[in-house]
């Protein structure tokens, strides 16, 4: 991945973007710095600059414009886009407007403001565009069926998490798997998953839809951000990637199991009326699967808290029949 300071100059140069400080680092795991925002000015207004080099294909900012183009949404929208490049696939920026007066929702997210939420990601989902344009139709594991391509992403993160893993010993530190008990559990829920999404649809989505990328303005419209991830992805996935940021990453991991469970078992009853949970188990399965190899094991951090989680995950897999 490219210096993305160096790649924030060359496109304040281009653009015209007068570069302030750098307020945001992202990284991919555990490979270094992906994505980066500076805050500054541009014609005179204030604005930011997103710089991103990614090992996944991203269009971004045109996934942005093609949002606002297309959207007749009064309550929620994208951010003003000024200036962009695509460099390549997986490189690029934009600037954007500054968003300043309100703030980004936090998570967890109250259990009153819950359905509140909901009503949003339906209203985004009435608003975004059906299909990709026809010039980013040209990922090969977009066109595969929902059961091959959640196995792909699957057998990614299992690759993820055994580098980690290999990592840590060679190192000496402590590992978070046990193979034994870890193969047993990831045979049967890759097998739910594959059978669960059998005949499913693959949308367009903008894939990162969660409470911290709703930003509230002070006229209590809402303007999402992050349009790095918006890919095709099978019917189910966006509404359990609520479940998964605002609950199974946000959540507290000291939670007794049965306490911690009951956040789950809410968002699943606000998502009712739209998704039945047989429909979400699959996705809520390959999910969880996903948490345990990409988000816990193959990033780097303090390895207690990551402990517990895995935990809690392995319970509520049991839960779902995956033991």
């Amino acid at each position: 991945m490219a210096d993305l300071d160096s790649l924030a100059l060359d496109a304040a140069r281009e653009s015209g973007f007068v570069l302030g400080q750098k307020i945001y680092s992202g990284d991919y795991y555990a490979f270094g710095p992906s994505r980066a925002v500076f805050e500054g000015e541009f014609a005179g207004q204030p604005a930011v600059l997103k710089v991103y080099d990614d090992p996944r294909p991203s269009f971004e900012p045109k996934n942005v414009e093609l949002f606002n183009a297309v959207n007749k949404s009064k309550l929620i929208r994208g951010p003003k886009v000024f200036a962009s490049k695509i460099i390549t696939p997986n490189r690029g920026w934009y600037v954007m407007e500054k968003l300043a007066g309100g703030g980004f929702l936090k998570m967890p997210l109250p259990e009153a403001e819950r359905a509140e939420f909901f009503k949003l990601f339906l209203e985004y989902r009435e608003n975004f565009p059906k299909a990709a344009p026809k010039e980013f139709q040209t990922q090969l594991a977009e066109a595969l069926a929902a059961q091959d391509f959640a196995a792909m992403r699957i057998a990614r993160w299992l690759d993820l998490a055994n580098s980690a893993e290999e990592r840590r010993a060679l190192a000496g530190e402590q590992k978070l798997l046990e193979p034994g008990r870890f193969a047993r559990v990831f045979a049967k829920g890759l097998e739910a998953v594959r059978t669960g999404l059998v005949g499913r649809k693959m949308l367009w989505s903008h894939g990162h839809f969660k409470p911290a990328e709703l930003y509230l303005l002070p006229d209590q419209s809402y303007v999402l951000t992050d349009f790095a991830h918006t890919h095709y992805f099978p019917e189910g996935y966006e509404a359990v990637f609520i479940i998964w940021a605002d609950w199974l990453m946000s959540a507290n991991p000291q939670l007794d199991y049965e306490i911690w469970k009951q956040g789950v078992e809410a968002w699943l009853a606000v998502l009712a009326p739209a998704f039945s949970i047989d429909f979400l188990r699959p996705v809520l399965i390959e999910r969880v699967l996903g948490t345990v190899l990409a988000d816990l094991t193959a990033a780097a951090g303090d390895p207690q808290p990551k402990l517990q989680k895995i935990e809690l995950l392995y319970r509520l897999l049991a839960d779902l029949g995956i033991t």
